[in-house]
C-alpha cells in the first residue's frame, strides 16, 4: 500500500506523469493450474486449466465457474475462439488419449480423439476449421467443426520437424514455427506448403 500511495501521491503533487502509473490487479484461482487463456466471445477470459482438468470462465472482476472436463487426467492446455463462436483447446496425456476440445460459452464440452500423441498451437483458420500442429505426426492438422480431422505433413526430413505455434496470417494462409528446422511455415487452407 505505501509503494500505491507513493505513486498517487507522486501524480497528484505533478513529479510523475499519470501515464507513468502502473496499477496490478491479482487475482487467485484455487487449487488450479492456468495454462491458455482467450478472451471469448461472450467478454469474459476463458482459462485452461489443468489442476482442475477443466475449462474455466473468469471474468473481469475475478469470478471462476470452472467446467469439468468429460475425460480425466487430460491436461488442458492452450485455448483459442472458433469461427463458430465455441472455444477449442488442446488436451494432453499421451497418446492414445490426446484430443481437442470445444465448449460453448455456456459451458457444454466436446471432445475429439486427435491422430497426434501430442499436440501444440491451436487457431482458427480462414477456412471456418480449427488447425493445430499434430507434433507427433510431425504435420499440421486441421479439425472441422463436427470433429472431421485432416493431416498435412511437413515437407522435411522425416523425424525432423518441431511445430510448435501456428497462427491465421492477414494473407489467408496458416504460419507455423519449427523449432528443430529453425524455419517458419506457410501452410494454405488446402494444406499446400
Amino acid at each position: 500500500m505505501a509503494v500505491l500511495a507513493g505513486l498517487v501521491a507522486g501524480m497528484l503533487a505533478g513529479l510523475m506523469p499519470v501515464s507513468a502509473a502502473v496499477i496490478i490487479v491479482e487475482y487467485s484461482i484455487p487449487n488450479s493450474g492456468p495454462n491458455g487463456i482467450v478472451t471469448g466471445p461472450d467478454g469474459n477470459l476463458w482459462i485452461t486449466d489443468a489442476g482442475q482438468n477443466s475449462i474455466d470462465r473468469f471474468t473481469l472482476s475475478g469470478a471462476v465457474t470452472a467446467y469439468p472436463l468429460p475425460t480425466a487426467n487430460v491436461i488442458p492446455n492452450e485455448i483459442t475462439v472458433g469461427p463458430d463462436g465455441k472455444l477449442w483447446f488442446l488436451e494432453f496425456n499421451g497418446a492414445p488419449t490426446v484430443k481437442i476440445g470445444k465448449i460453448t460459452t455456456g459451458g457444454t464440452v466436446t471432445e475429439y480423439t486427435t491422430n497426434s500423441g501430442f499436440t501444440s498451437g491451436i487457431t482458427a483458420g480462414p477456412d471456418g476449421n480449427i488447425w493445430f500442429n499434430a507434433r507427433d505426426l510431425f504435420s499440421v492438422a486441421k479439425i472441422t467443426p463436427t470433429g472431421t480431422e485432416t493431416d498435412y505433413a511437413v515437407p522435411t526430413t522425416p523425424g525432423s520437424a518441431e511445430l510448435v505455434a501456428i497462427t491465421a496470417g492477414p494473407d489467408g494462409n496458416l504460419w507455423v514455427t519449427d523449432a528443430d528446422e529453425n524455419k517458419v511455415w506457410k501452410v494454405t487452407t488446402n494444406g499446400l506448403f
